[in-house]
């Protein structure tokens, strides 16, 4: 089966990796880029289009100047699937991707109703999709393990060594710790370390005991990295907006695979995380506070909750080499090929 993807991301993105490639990965399937970066401009490949079984569109490219392209798409009675992780409506005007979304929005209005399916990795993202389209599926994100290196938690050791790992666009979420971490890092002083990873203020680089990591230029070397560091505590804060309840719990499979035991706001994107068995749970500064303090304390606990929380995404929310992921059943099942699975 032949899958043609149009879309303005990088196919080194973790966007196109966890959307993508990843749950596309298949011996049967061909996957073609078929928008390229050239200069300024993108270049399409219409021969990729031609041969395509499916045709996979993702996030911001409907636009107002590729609708007669879609329209040519649709057009060939080939199926053409709408895929996208964001909550485009709710995206904050702080991000630098808000006008765009409003235009994408403009021209999904016009076209939703023609897409084969839409494809969301939430359960919300396909409550607020329904109204634009009558076959909105879940294709969960899942972890890929050919890329994610399984690690033991670190066992004793000082300083105990907490993660931040977010994109820059992510600031405003991590703001919500910088009272609770700076009390955190004056109480236990050179017993502990922060590390942010690709995110920071400048508010956070003036505490001691902070560690700054600067964004890495690919989502494979980002894995890389955090494949060979180590850590005790991840976190992952969010702002309680209808933007981030969107989103899915890719930082709790992230931070889990590597044995790390998190702290994760509690909102609907980490509704999985069993609150003391496979992570801790936080909504307020003081809970944010209390949960690091069991963390850093008990490093029993912490052990314990790490590996469960590995168990089970390796073993409920991974991608599996025998069983095809939801997105690729579903181009199996719109375009009528017999799968060889």
């Amino acid at each position: 089966m032949n899958i043609a993807v149009l879309t303005f991301n990088s196919p080194d993105s973790a966007r196109a990796q966890y959307r993508v490639l990843a749950p596309l990965r298949h011996e049967s399937v061909k996957v073609d880029w078929a928008v390229r970066k050239q200069g300024e401009d993108h270049a399409v490949n219409h021969d990729a289009l031609l041969k395509a079984d499916v045709i996979l569109v993702q996030k911001f490219f409907p636009q107002n100047f590729t609708e007669e392209l879609l329209d040519a798409c649709f057009n060939s009675g080939k199926p053409v699937i709408y895929e996208t992780d964001d909550l485009l409506q709710a995206i904050p005007e702080e991000n630098p991707r808000h006008d765009l979304a409003r235009r994408t929005l403009r021209t999904l209005d016009k076209i939703a109703h023609r897409f084969a399916a839409i494809s969301v990795p939430t359960r919300t993202l396909a409550t607020a999709f329904k109204r634009r389209n009558g076959r909105v599926v879940v294709t969960p994100n899942r972890l890929d393990t050919t890329l994610w290196t399984p690690a033991d938690p670190r066992t004793g050791g000082t300083p105990v060594r907490i993660l931040y790992a977010g994109s820059p666009i992510h600031s405003a979420d991590l703001e919500i710790l910088r009272a609770p971490l700076a009390r955190l890092l004056e109480k236990y002083g050179e017993a502990v370390e922060l590390t942010l990873f690709g995110c920071s203020s400048p508010s956070f680089e003036r505490l001691a005991g902070v560690r700054i990591l600067p964004p890495t230029e690919n989502y494979a070397a980002y894995v890389e990295a955090m494949n060979r560091l180590s850590f005790d505590i991840g976190l992952a804060p969010l702002e309680d907006t209808p933007f981030n309840r969107a989103g899915s719990h890719v930082k709790w499979m992230e931070y889990a695979v590597r044995g790390i035991a998190g702290v994760f706001s509690d909102l609907p994107p980490y509704a999985c995380v069993r609150h003391g068995r496979t992570g801790l749970l936080a909504n307020s500064p003081r809970t944010w506070l209390d949960g690091l303090k069991t963390l850093i304390e008990n490093p029993g606990a912490r052990t314990r909750m790490a590996y469960s929380a590995q168990e089970e995404v390796l073993s409920d929310h991974a991608l599996a080499d025998d069983t095809p992921s939801e997105l690729l059943a579903l181009c199996y099942e719109l375009s009528g090929n017999n799968p060889d699975f």
